[in-house]
């Protein structure tokens, strides 16, 4: 999804935590992925490799729909290009969520789209082997603690006049590691019929400590 418009937020300078906790920087005016050219629209990284390519992905497991059903993916993040995804031909025995080293080969799937008989083709890789490279989960419970703590707070500082847009109290949760410069982005997209809104929490991927905020609302119309 790539964030249309420009964010309108008043200061959040009282986000921040108690005397306390670290005292997190809050960024206003943008979202995290705001500094990628592709925004947050995430590219294949499968479509620089041919058929039958052995390659090795790091990225976080998760599920994105495709056509009219779900399916497995590694989430990574190119620091020059952004969010990026890598589509995996099996389903893995782990917890969505974990950050992830998969080898695997690439190959062609084909995928209904629910209509009879129609179908389009994905470019997936079969996983070979597969291993967890860090256990990231004390880093994203941390940032659900986070916003549970702060989300009155975010709801009021990025309230516009006319919505009524609510953060929802059990977000979707995304989740990306930014190995290059140590962090673990947890945040969500919530939307209705006027109104979108966007939270990223940015926490130190050694220390599990929250070192940005992002949150911002805008009009994206009927």
């Amino acid at each position: 999804m790539r964030i249309r418009g420009h964010f309108l937020i008043p200061t959040l300078s009282y986000l921040l935590c108690t005397a306390a906790c670290r005292e997190p920087k809050v960024v206003t005016g943008r979202s995290y992925f705001s500094a990628f050219p592709d925004g947050e629209r995430r590219h294949t990284v499968l479509d620089s490799y041919g058929e039958g390519d052995t390659l090795s992905a790091s990225g976080v497991y998760d599920f994105t729909p495709i056509a009219a059903g779900v399916f497995p993916v590694l989430l990574s993040l190119n620091p020059r290009r952004g969010a990026g995804q890598v589509h995996l031909g099996d389903t893995l025995d782990v917890e969505r969520g974990a950050w992830l080293e998969v080898t695997g080969v690439t190959a062609t799937r084909k995928v209904s789209t629910g209509v009879r008989g129609a179908a389009i083709e994905l470019k997936v890789l079969r996983v070979l082997d597969w291993q967890i490279r860090r256990d990231i989960s004390p880093c994203i419970q941390r940032a659900q603690r986070e916003y549970r703590e702060r989300r009155d707070r975010i709801q009021q500082a990025i309230d516009l006049e006319g919505s009524k847009l609510q953060l929802p109290a059990r977000p979707e949760w995304s989740v990306l590691v930014n190995e290059s410069e140590g962090e673990v982005v947890v945040g969500f997209r919530a939307a209705d019929l006027m109104y979108a809104a966007a939270v990223d929490l940015v926490l130190d991927l050694e220390r599990c400590e929250l070192e940005n905020l992002y949150a911002g609302q805008w009009f994206k119309g009927e």
